[in-house]
């Protein structure tokens, strides 16, 4: 299922946006991927394109993406909150 579902996203024109509401394009880094799900990905251009679609931290770079990787819910409720503090103490 996993690649019937990677082989028509990248067989769509490149016109169209696209939000995948999977956890396979949340993570941009590669070994970071394979890391956390213990395999590579299938589509790694793609997962390389994809933006965070966290519309309060990434408005603009999700303005201009193609795909666009739906946050989930839990990572929301703890990512709202931290990281305007992280950019604060950095």
């Amino acid at each position: 299922m996993e690649i019937l579902r990677l082989k028509i996203i990248k067989s769509l024109p490149t016109n169209l946006k696209i939000v995948d509401l999977s956890a396979d394009f949340r993570l941009r880094d590669i070994v970071e991927y394979e890391e956390w799900y213990g395999q590579p990905h299938k589509a790694t251009t793609l997962q390389q394109e994809s933006v965070y679609g966290l519309t309060e931290i990434s408005r603009r770079e999700i303005q201009s993406a193609r795909l666009v990787a739906n946050h989930g819910c839990y990572p929301t409720s703890v990512q709202l909150p931290l990281i305007p503090l992280i950019k604060v103490c950095i």
